[in-house]
């Protein structure tokens, strides 16, 4: 009982504190690409499952400390969400000393999925000047001249546990004078931001904030004899902190804001505008346990809401709700081999559209429950490296032929 209605309070907090499947990885190297005007963010991309798909092929937000612990590491998560597309969340972070105070780093991430498909590798060149100090420079080669990009950040840490990035992106700052083509920036592309990182002192205790603002940019497309405008802005934050001995909790919040038009070049004919609001967040509580075969119970709560503004067509909202509940059975020696252990979940997707249907995919309903089990093999093979993998079956259609949902896996190795 009191679980549930600790559930209940999750839900409640989620609902009325954090506005809140797909949060993204690493805001601070994010920015517009040259495939943002070829793929507008249009609303039938995604189905009454996406959250559900999210939820069993993501890791949980206490593998996202990794990054700011290993300086030399990789993660990988991929999952099937139809018959046309994975998720993908991987990225491999390679930083190594060059100095006493200069420090260089590889950084090559990817994530795609119903809300978005990014990529991008970074190099980067960071002083530490004083213990509370540091300037860093970085960029983004590409063969491509006029795909480059630079920036520059200070970072400031006021105490060991704290810090704070302050960076400014200069996306493809040479397009004008290297283009190929005859597609030029009528107003060039800018990101402003900033990213926090706050570490307690227990290992695996983190907490990160972030706020980036993609300046309004203007493309003129010559070319195609269009003119493409952008804006954007975001806020993410996630953390997992101990509340007490076998006790810890999660979570992780995306809100953000994205504009993109297309109209006929020199005139003011749209023909296409859309203007996509996320909120996004996740709330989990994981207690330790010793009794039943179990070592962990996780429940909590993914709370996502789109809303879609598309030109001409009005509006279309999507909010999906899912409480979840997954157990960690006892681990197992594999020999020389490390260990393994078992988890298994059962999760419900409550999913609800308003606005204009016609917007919404022909297939997905206005409004739907889904139930879902999920079953996790996890292989942990070093201190630092472990393998999963996903399977995940339809409630609904438990005994019939088409029961079976899709798989996944996850792999995080350190170098």
């Amino acid at each position: 009982m009191k679980v549930f209605y600790s559930i209940l309070m999750l839900a409640f907090v989620l609902h009325c504190g954090l506005p809140a499947d797909a949060f993204e990885i690493f805001p601070e190297y994010r920015s517009l690409t040259a495939d943002e005007p070829l793929d507008f963010d249009w609303p039938n991309e995604i189905d009454s499952e996406y959250t559900s798909d999210v939820l069993a092929f993501t890791p949980s937000p206490a593998w996202d400390r990794s990054r700011f612990d290993l300086p030399k590491h990789g993660q990988m998560a991929l999952g099937s969400l139809n018959g046309n597309e994975f998720l993908m969340r991987r990225y491999l972070q390679l930083q190594h000393p060059l100095s006493s105070s200069l420090t260089g780093q590889f950084l090559y991430f990817e994530q795609g999925d119903l809300d978005e498909a990014e990529n991008h590798f970074i190099t980067e060149l960071r002083w530490q000047w004083t213990p509370h100090w540091a300037l860093a420079v970085y960029g983004e080669l590409a063969h491509l001249k006029e795909e480059n990009d630079i920036g520059a950040a200070l970072v400031i840490s006021p105490v060991p546990s704290h810090s704070l990035r302050i960076y400014r992106t200069w996306v493809d700052f040479d397009r004008n004078i290297r283009t190929r083509g005859e597609n030029r920036f009528a107003k060039y592309p800018a990101v402003y931001g900033m990213m926090g990182l706050f570490k307690p002192n227990h290992p695996t205790d983190f907490l990160t904030y972030s706020f980036r603002w993609e300046d309004e940019a203007r493309w003129l497309l010559w070319e195609s004899a269009e003119e493409y405008s952008y804006k954007n802005w975001a806020f993410s934050s996630s953390g997992n902190l101990q509340m007490g001995p076998g006790s810890k909790m999660m979570f992780r919040i995306l809100v953000d804001e994205k504009t993109e038009l297309m109209k006929t070049l020199n005139t003011e004919v749209i023909q296409n505008a859309v203007v996509r609001q996320r909120q996004k967040g996740q709330l989990a509580h994981e207690i330790s346990l010793s009794d039943f075969g179990l070592t962990h119970i996780t429940y909590g709560m993914v709370l996502s809401h789109h809303i879609w503004q598309v030109h001409d067509k009005g509006q279309l909202a999507f909010q999906q709700t899912a409480p979840y509940v997954n157990v960690q059975w006892q681990r197992y020696s594999l020999a020389s081999n490390g260990e393994a252990w078992w988890e298994s979940g059962v999760e419900m997707t409550h999913h609800q559209t308003s606005g204009n249907q016609s917007l919404r995919k022909t297939q997905v309903k206005p409004a739907a429950d889904e139930y879902r089990l999920n079953l996790w093999w996890n292989w942990q093979f070093s201190q630092s490296g472990t393998f999963r993998l996903a399977m995940t079956a339809d409630l609904d259609q438990l005994l019939t032929p088409v029961a079976f949902e899709g798989g996944g896996a996850f792999l995080q190795i350190a170098l």
